[in-house]
């Protein structure tokens, strides 16, 4: 049987809670303690569908809309789930979202040059 660590985030790390409600929510880990973890810049995934109702991609918005979004958001331990560290598209959206930044492409591994 093959037993992985349990992660536990550092600082600052952006992480995905997925939460009881079947919400994933993606913000950068402040704390934790015995009731809670505290993340900073929350965002939720949401699938974006299309006229037709198909499924056509992903989406973020806001944890909570009605908030001044420079606060951090304790959520409470018994509504979570699993914590994990996000990775991948979610992770460069996330960070181009937040920052206000345009996270570009990773270079080719062949080099800068093409054919080369």
């Amino acid at each position: 049987m093959l037993i992985e660590k349990k992660y536990q985030p550092s600082a600052n790390d952006v992480i995905s809670v997925l939460l009881s409600t079947g919400q994933e929510v993606v913000g950068r880990f402040i704390s934790q303690d015995d009731k809670s973890v505290t993340i900073s810049k929350p965002i939720v995934i949401t699938r974006l569908h299309g006229m037709g109702g198909e499924l056509v991609g992903a989406g973020m918005e806001p944890y909570m809309v009605s908030s001044e979004g420079t606060v951090n958001y304790p959520i409470s331990l018994q509504h979570i789930m699993t914590v994990v560290k996000t990775g991948g598209n979610v992770l460069t959206n996330y960070m181009s979202a937040t920052s206000g930044l345009a996270i570009p492409p990773q270079a080719p591994a062949n080099g800068l040059i093409s054919g080369q």
